[in-house]
């Protein structure tokens, strides 16, 4: 059923360290083939950016998620591509860190703080601790673009050299 599903990994309860994991696991196989699907059914009906993000909402219709829980699912979203890659092989040319590799880790994590404080601002049940943690949040990320703005100049050049070779 879920290899229809375009879930192609292998999941077994010997290999789980608990029920929740092989829950989370397979929870997190269907987010990848589902989004693969999406990827899939955007390209071939070669819609433009304005109907792509129309058929985006589609994704938190189909879960029920108000505006509180959307914000949270995109926040959990962008920390989970955040995560997946840190698992990639984002070195440059010459073995060290990649310019962009690190400007888009920097970016994601921002975007993740920020999308963080904006989920417990909006909640009405937030305690009184919450603000402090809405304010960590909110400086992480500007540490995270401080850091992503050293690379400017580098991104700069690489775009300048890019655009030469078309």
């Amino acid at each position: 059923m879920l290899a229809r599903l375009g879930l192609h990994a292998r999941f077994s309860r010997d290999q789980a360290s608990s029920p929740a994991h092989l829950v989370a696991g397979m929870a997190h196989g269907l987010v990848g083939a589902a989004e693969r699907h999406a990827v899939v059914a955007e390209a071939v009906l070669g819609a433009g950016p304005d109907e792509n993000g129309q058929l985006t909402g589609n994704a938190f219709v189909g879960a029920g998620a108000g505006e509180l829980e959307v914000l949270s699912q995109l926040q959990w979203r962008i920390t989970r591509t955040m995560q997946a890659l840190q698992q990639l092989d984002l070195k440059g040319s010459h073995g060290g860190p990649d310019p962009l590799g690190r400007s888009i880790l920097l970016t994601c994590g921002a975007l993740s703080g920020l999308l963080a404080a904006a989920t417990i601002m909006r909640n009405p049940g937030r305690g009184p601790h919450d603000a402090k943690a809405a304010a960590r949040c909110v400086r992480g990320a500007i540490a995270a673009l401080d850091e992503a703005a050293k690379d400017v100049r580098r991104q700069q050049a690489l775009a300048d050299l890019l655009q030469m070779v078309e």
